[in-house]
């Protein structure tokens, strides 16, 4: 299974790179030269995975209310 290194963007297979505690894959070579992620790197993951599920959640959530309200209206 290939990874993509987060720091150099390199793919690579997934026992060559390490899963570290952000969730990113960080290739050896990488790791040996004790590279971090800079705050544009981490916001560009953020926006690739929670963000977009959060957007689609929210729309969801709020019809969800607006209907709960609407029926308590509707019985009360």
């Amino acid at each position: 299974m290939l990874r993509v290194c987060s720091v150099c963007g390199a793919v690579v297979e997934r026992k060559d790179c390490h899963k570290n505690r952000f969730g990113e894959y960080i290739c050896r070579k990488c790791q040996a030269a004790v590279t971090t992620l800079k705050w544009h790197q981490r916001l560009r993951l953020l926006m690739k995975g929670m963000l977009p599920k959060f957007l689609l959640g929210l729309p969801i959530a709020v019809l969800a209310l607006l209907a709960l309200w609407a029926l308590a209206v509707y019985f009360l």
